[in-house]
């Protein structure tokens, strides 16, 4: 805080002129109005607060009632045996603002009444311009607050120019003061005042010690208001301060929330880059070992592509030439010519040409599979039997592909697909595309077991629509012969075992092949002969808690149940006609 103080006044009254009032945490104050009972009686106090439009006023009435006419006040001055000279003195005071040294933020003005053996303080009046409170302090303060406040109020009111006018009355303001401040056996003397042009508070007159008693009385009720006064400002900048260093904790507090928000963004934001520079170190380690394959793939069929092209073109021609076009009952015009091919050389080379199309499967157990498959360890899957693995996308390319493919002995047919089907296509063409699809392997291949896995889940909002269709595949697989529905319920608990939205890693890789592995596991089992199966018609009239734990055996099976994150095998119980779960051995 700013100490320049200055005793000179500022007539144009601008430097005491705030646009708007501070806020302040002192004691609430009448408006313009005074009130003996807001201090203790025993501080000398009152205060009242004024508006930024009027505290100019209020400051211009002060200067001119006070300081700037109290030269004018007496016009003469008797000095006789019993009258004894006396004189206003009215020091004025200015403390500038702490953080602007052109505005005034205190103005301390005394009133005192001095003569040649003491000075008498009456009031002192304390304006605080940035906030608008004006305090009087002092012994005789009842008196200015009766007489003196109605007077000053009504001057504000009238906003006066004429100093004349301004000291009105206050001469008898004074007299009653002196008169009220002195003993008993002096009232009969009437005092006479005499202008102070210039009164300078360090050089006093010197005066005799006539009642030394009263003079230390007068001096000690001096230094006591002043030290109130000061007390009272003191307490004031104290409070001011202190909710100035409250607003700056509250600020700082909202900088640090700010910064730990920045730190946590900073550090999920780290995180993330860190797991996108390892995806991304594990694809380009793929991609250095697929150019790898290619070019190792490139090399070998650059160097087998001259004598797989000449074989196909000279076995081709061959097979071409030996075919007789010739009308077999034309008389022979030449008897040089060949002979044409029968029936069965027809036959071999169009079974030859097909073979030069389809590519040949010998195993027993072939597997469709979308992506969710390619980390299927096949000889761990079937262990049993030979296997071959297929990839398919979707099922509207299944049956495509199955075309493509010569399939010679095929004992079992393992379909999993549709999880890409669902993002363009409906449900119903879904399961129509199957129903297709199980009507062609069954056509081609009638005593072929054929293993349908229901969708996986999703971690989008797809898994909806995913759940619907496996609902729709236990009706599809209802109407094939000797077909299983696997379905992945324990893989439905929870979305941990998803890498991305739609691909297991490996811990649900492991429950998925556990599953299929279990269906193929409990088909393989002996069974009893005397053991009667349970027909389509009963499996439909059972309780939905009774479907859950019955499969079907050969064209009656129509789902697989998984109840826990191991797979189950089916076998029947020797004394009873039920199936019942038990987990694989």
């Amino acid at each position: 805080m700013s100490s320049t103080k200055n005793k000179s006044p500022d007539l144009s009254f601008m430097r005491y002129q705030f646009d708007k009032f501070k806020n302040t945490k002192a004691r609430e104050v009448p408006f313009e109005e005074v009130d003996y009972s807001i201090y203790k009686a025993s501080s000398n106090c009152i205060a009242f607060k004024t508006s930024e439009k009027r505290i100019g006023t209020w400051i211009k009435t002060f200067y001119y009632r006070y300081h700037a006419g109290n030269s004018e006040i007496f016009q003469h001055h008797d000095e006789d045996s019993n009258n004894i000279a006396r004189s206003l003195i009215t020091p004025w005071e200015e403390q500038a603002a702490y953080n602007d040294n052109t505005k005034c933020e205190k103005i301390t003005l005394s009133l005192a009444i001095q003569d040649k053996n003491q000075q008498e303080n009456i009031a002192t009046i304390i304006i605080y311009c940035s906030t608008g409170i004006i305090q009087i302090q002092g012994c005789l303060l009842h008196e200015w607050g009766d007489k003196e406040f109605p007077i000053l109020k009504d001057l504000v009111d009238r906003n006066p120019e004429e100093s004349s006018t301004l000291t009105k009355e206050l001469e008898n303001f004074l007299k009653s003061c002196l008169n009220k401040s002195q003993p008993t056996t002096e009232e009969s003397s009437i005092p006479t005042f005499t202008p102070a042009k210039t009164v300078s508070e360090s050089s006093p007159e010197p005066r005799t010690n006539q009642n030394p008693a009263r003079e230390s009385i007068s001096t000690i009720k001096n230094i006591m208001a002043n030290l109130e006064l000061n007390f009272v400002a003191f307490q004031q900048e104290v409070i001011k301060s202190f909710e100035d260093l409250k607003n700056e904790k509250k600020e700082k507090d909202k900088e640090l929330e700010q910064l730990k928000k920045r730190i946590f963004l900073l550090e999920a934001s780290n995180e993330l880059l860190l797991k996108e520079n390892t995806n991304l170190v594990a694809i380009l380690k793929k991609q250095t070992t697929i150019e790898k394959k290619l070019k190792n793939i490139t090399t070998q069929l650059e160097e087998n592509h001259g004598k797989n092209t000449k074989q196909h073109d000279s076995k081709s021609s061959s097979m071409i030439d030996a075919i007789d076009t010739r009308n077999p009952f034309l008389i022979l015009e030449d008897e040089k010519t060949e002979p044409r091919l029968d029936n069965d050389k027809i036959q071999r080379v169009n079974k030859e040409e097909a073979t030069l199309t389809n590519k040949i499967i010998t195993e027993s157990t072939i597997i469709l599979c979308d992506s969710n498959g390619h980390k299927l360890d096949t000889k761990l899957l079937c262990p049993d039997t030979s296997s071959a693995y297929i990839r398919c996308p979707t099922i509207e390319s299944a049956e495509n592909i199955l075309k493509q493919h010569d399939l010679k002995n095929p004992k079992t047919i393992i379909l999993h697909s549709g999880i890409n089907d669902i993002e363009k296509r409906s449900v119903e063409s879904i399961c129509k595309d199957t129903h297709s699809l199980l009507s062609f392997i069954k056509s081609k291949h009638p005593h072929t077991r054929i293993i349908l896995s229901s969708l996986l889940p999703r971690n989008d909002y797809l898994l909806e629509k995913a759940q619907k269709l496996n609902k729709q595949l236990i009706k599809i697989s209802f109407e094939f012969t000797n077909t299983n529905l696997v379905k992945h319920d324990n893989l439905f608990r929870s979305t941990a075992i998803l890498y991305d939205k739609k691909h297991l890693n490996s811990k649900g890789v492991k429950i998925f092949a556990k599953n299929l592995k279990g269906c193929l596991f409990w088909y393989n089992k002996e069974i009893p002969t005397h053991q009667q199966i349970i027909p389509p018609t009963t499996l439909n009239n059972v309780s939905s808690s009774q479907e859950n734990n019955l499969p079907s055996l050969s064209s009656t099976m129509s789902y697989y149940p998984n109840t826990s994150t191991l797979p189950t095998s089916f076998v029947p119980s020797s004394s009873q006609n039920k199936w019942q779960c038990k987990p694989m051995e």
